[in-house]
């Protein structure tokens, strides 16, 4: 009997002392969700573990493209996910409060793994594009993509869709890729329902004619497209891809 018992506590205290995640530890519960499903995707893709990611954001048809970078170093489109929430209208962000998603050509530079939102992760605007037309003392920022399916400035994209992205994200930072990409479009600009080049939009024709010269350099080349900025803070291709 003493021996059974001393088993049975033996494996209590076993048990108790497993190097198990924390509830908290939402980055190690998210890669237990989801890692062996993504790994098997990654390989189906012909890309390997870790590799550069990049997310083309379509505003008014609320959706996110995500590519992986092969070995030949072009992307590959890898999977489409819905958008839950997104606030604004097309358009660029231009200061703090007015509840627009910005667009234009972004890196991920915060990774959040305590976010209000599940987990998040935030891009680099206000941008040198962004900075010329932005309100000078109050351009607003703390754009991130985040769980949740709630925005007043961000993409939320649930807690089960940010948890398959922060994955990939985190998988290619460990492997020390460069940060991931982000471009944010007001449309998918060859199939939309918003008439982009109607009257209604004018004010952003220049600038949105540079976002869909690098969009389609992106889809045609399938790299990266190297933008510079005008004076005005409206992005021009250059011809060679980063």
């Amino acid at each position: 009997m003493k021996i059974v018992f001393s088993l049975f506590l033996i494996t209590i205290l076993s048990a108790s002392c497993m190097s198990e995640p924390k509830s908290d530890d939402r980055v190690a519960l998210a890669y237990r969700h989801c890692e062996a499903e993504l790994r098997s995707q990654v390989e189906a893709a012909n890309c390997t573990w870790g590799a550069a990611v990049a997310m083309v954001v379509h505003k008014h048809e609320m959706r996110m493209e995500v590519y992986l970078e092969q070995a030949n170093g072009q992307y590959t489109w890898f999977r489409t996910l819905p958008i839950c929430a997104a606030s604004g209208d097309p358009g660029r962000k231009l200061r703090e409060g007015d509840r627009q998603v910005p667009e234009g050509f972004y890196h991920v530079a915060v990774f959040n793994p305590k976010s209000n939102f599940h987990l998040s992760m935030g891009i680099n605007y206000p941008n040198d594009a962004d900075r010329i037309v932005a309100d000078l003392q109050h351009p607003g920022g703390d754009i991130y993509i985040h769980g949740g399916c709630a925005s007043i400035g961000c993409c939320a994209m649930t807690d089960e869709g940010i948890e398959h992205l922060y994955v990939l994200c985190d998988a290619a930072k460990e492997a020390g890729r460069p940060a991931p990409k982000v471009m944010i479009l007001p449309c998918c600009f060859n199939d939309t329902s918003l008439p982009w080049q109607s009257s209604e939009y004018g004010q952003w024709a220049t600038f949105w004619s540079g976002l869909n010269d690098g969009w389609s350099w992106f889809i045609q080349q399938k790299t990266w497209p190297t933008m510079t900025v005008d004076s005005s803070g409206n992005y021009l291709l250059k011809s060679e891809a980063i």
